[in-house]
């Protein structure tokens, strides 16, 4: 018997306005963009361009919002944002519409760009029609030839790892030559690559650099250092793969952190 068939998606994406502080901000800083990631009642936002001060903006400051967290490094900053629940709000009537937030939100000059995957059924003319001054950009069927390119191409913390280091690191771990006490030599591994042992033990030294590098954040919140770089590092998973951040922050430090695909129900 075959299989019924999956039911039809619709990706949508479009710009839209909203009254608020990243409108605001945006507005007032050309230079600027701002991806956000809702979090509950929480925002993450990952600023980039003209960032100088932006801790101190007006904007993310009143009776309904606060900063919880600010870490820069260079021309890029990253804030924890309390709200007032809007977004949370938003996102829970939309998928009351078979509607599926995608962060992040892009805030460029005073406007977001937003993407929605439609569930079978819904109708993107009357989702649209709840956000002002809606302007479609794109609307097409997610095919699982863009979730895989998406998947295996995505840079994340190593966009300078080669096709050759990652073969040579990933066939020295099937191999066995990290276990203890490891099973093969860096000869051996070279050889079932077809390339001299020298060669493999440049391959796999940049890439072990690679690696240590991009994990380096979260072993110093393992260790209890600051917060900020882990939630920099958190936060572009959220960017690079679509899911939410919950951070736990105990005595000034991250105490735990987990990536969902849904917003934290509290």
């Amino acid at each position: 018997m075959g299989s019924e068939p999956e039911p039809r998606r619709t990706l949508v994406t479009f710009a839209t306005t909203a009254p608020g502080p990243l409108q605001q901000v945006t507005e007032r800083r050309p230079r600027l963009a701002i991806d956000a990631f809702p979090l509950g009642r929480l925002l993450v936002l990952r600023c980039f361009g003209d960032v100088d001060g932006i801790e101190e903006d007006s904007e993310f400051r009143g009776p309904d919002r606060e900063i919880l967290h600010h870490a820069r490094t260079g021309d890029e900053a990253t804030l924890v944002l309390r709200g007032d629940g809007d977004e949370e709000d938003i996102i829970a009537s939309l998928e009351g519409e078979a509607a599926h937030l995608l962060p992040p939100v892009r805030w460029v000059h005073g406007e977001a760009r937003v993407t929605l995957l439609l569930e079978a059924g819904a109708e993107p003319r009357s989702l649209l029609a709840r956000f002002p001054g809606a302007r479609l950009i794109s609307k097409r069927r997610p095919t699982t030839g863009d979730e895989g390119r998406t998947a295996f191409s995505s840079p994340l913390f190593l966009p300078k790892l080669t096709e050759k280091q990652a073969r040579a690191l990933l066939t020295a771990y099937e191999s066995g030559y990290y276990d203890f006490p490891r099973r093969v030599t860096t000869e051996e591994v070279g050889a079932s690559l077809g390339i001299a042992r020298s060669t493999f033990e440049q391959h796999l030294n940049r890439a072990e650099q690679h690696v240590v590098r991009a994990m380096l954040p979260l072993v110093r919140m393992r260790a209890g250092r600051g917060p900020g770089e882990a939630l920099e590092v958190y936060s572009r998973f959220s960017r690079e793969l679509g899911l939410y951040v919950r951070l736990q922050v105990l005595r000034g430090r991250v105490a735990s952190v987990r990536l969902t695909r849904k917003a934290s129900d509290e």
